[in-house]
């Protein structure tokens, strides 16, 4: 566009040049005048590739700048599934970790049961060695249902 409208500046700028000249002139002012309408033309057309250089760094900075935006919203997605992956492997580990506290709390009382039948049986066992049967027969039965509750599955 600048090309078009510097062109038909500089005609009319030689034909201004050429209807004010007295009919008379000499060679050496047509001469000059031709050569400053042929440099004029020159710095015109340096202007005009400077121009289309400069609107091609333009179009090439947008093409990058569309790449990093897609380059970088694949990023985003990309830490976004990863960041969902991490938090359900959190979830996961917590109901884990509940179900392993559970369990050890389970096998505690478990444990707890059969050292209650341990006993149990260590006292009636020496009820029995004092022939006193009455207790020992009591202590027993404590212990059969403590072995019970021991054994039971949980």
């Amino acid at each position: 566009m600048l090309g078009v409208i510097g062109s038909a500046a500089l005609i009319a700028l030689v034909a201004l040049f050429l209807v004010t000249m007295p009919s008379g002139a000499s060679e050496a002012e047509l001469a000059a005048a031709q050569s400053s309408a042929a440099a004029s033309s020159a710095k015109q057309a340096e202007l005009q590739t400077a121009l289309d250089a400069t609107q091609q760094r333009l179009k090439d900075l947008e093409a990058a700048q569309e790449r990093t935006q897609a380059e970088t919203q694949a990023r985003i997605a990309t830490a976004e599934t990863e960041a969902k992956g991490l938090r359900e492997q959190v979830t996961k580990a917590a109901a884990e970790t509940k179900a392993a506290k559970e369990a050890t709390t389970r096998a505690e009382q478990r444990i707890q049961s059969l050292n209650e039948c341990l006993t149990g049986t260590t006292i009636s066992m020496q009820f029995g060695r004092a022939n006193s049967w009455g207790p020992a027969d009591r202590a027993l039965a404590t212990v059969s249902a403590a072995c019970s509750d021991a054994r039971a599955p949980r």
